[in-house]
């Protein structure tokens, strides 16, 4: 009750969330996008939640051209399927870097290249 033994309107405040876990998935993405390329990682770690939020809201990728990547190629585009830009980083072993159905199977996977 008021002064003048009126009640008062009661203001409903908005509840603030109390766990990172009541963040919204666009808010957590929009903390990763401040992180590091190893911050983020580590934070993919931690739980599915944040493995897939991370994993759909990152659009671009480094990654070695070894051949075995191809063995990883699918499940990299499943994960990050999100990606607009893939960087390939060569270290001159011509016997060890990927070839051309390697590519191609990138470019299959990831049509927002």
């Amino acid at each position: 009750m008021g002064f003048n033994g009126m009640d008062y309107p009661s203001k409903k405040a908005k509840r603030l969330p109390t766990s990172i876990d009541d963040l919204a998935d666009d808010c957590l993405a929009s903390v990763f996008r401040l992180l590091g390329t190893v911050d983020r990682n580590s934070c993919s770690l931690v739980c599915r939640r944040w493995l897939k939020v991370d994993g759909h809201n990152r659009h671009s990728l480094s990654l070695t051209a070894e051949s075995h990547l191809s063995d990883f190629i699918p499940s990299l585009f499943l994960r990050f399927n999100t990606v607009t830009e893939v960087s390939l980083r060569y270290f001159g072993y011509e016997d060890e870097t990927i070839g051309a159905e390697t590519l191609i199977r990138i470019s299959q996977l990831c049509p927002n290249l």
